[in-house]
């Protein structure tokens, strides 16, 4: 089975968050889920967004210079760190006001076409989803407010 170059940049990059999320420790079983929970979020969150058309623009034509790819990456990171962070509850609001200024301020890309509320609503329904899905492994449970 042969991977197409955008695969294997993917799984490099997962391999990379796992190393970092693990940060070489040994864990207990329930952490070691709990780290793969993290991680496969993370995938799906920089799937999730390398299918945004106004982010795949401003990657391609480097708006936030030649480090535009990691720029990108990092907002996903940037998006896990703000579900995982957060002690409050979820509004979909803050999460499109960190989308646009993260576009604007590490890509000078500024989006109008509604995009960034509709990728946000698919981000936290992704994260509600995850939640369910890894019910009694992740500490979670907060509710999502619009």
């Amino acid at each position: 089975m042969t991977m197409r170059r955008g695969e294997q940049r993917l799984e490099a990059i997962s391999a990379m968050d796992r190393t970092i999320i693990n940060n070489g420790r040994n864990y207990t079983q329930k952490e070691e889920q709990e780290v793969e929970a993290i991680s496969h979020l993370l995938e799906e969150i920089t799937v999730l967004l390398s299918q945004w058309n106004g982010l795949q623009m401003a990657v391609e034509n480097q708006w936030g210079g030649r480090d535009s790819v990691q720029k990108a990456h990092q907002l996903a990171v940037d998006v896990l760190s703000w579900f995982s962070q957060s002690k409050a509850l979820l509004y979909v609001d803050d999460l499109e006001t960190l989308l646009h200024e993260s576009l604007l301020l590490s890509l000078n890309t500024e989006i109008e076409d509604g995009s960034i509320e509709e990728v946000a609503e698919k981000l936290m329904i992704m994260y509600e989803e995850y939640l369910q899905r890894y019910n009694g492994i992740i500490d979670g449970g907060r509710e999502e407010h619009h």
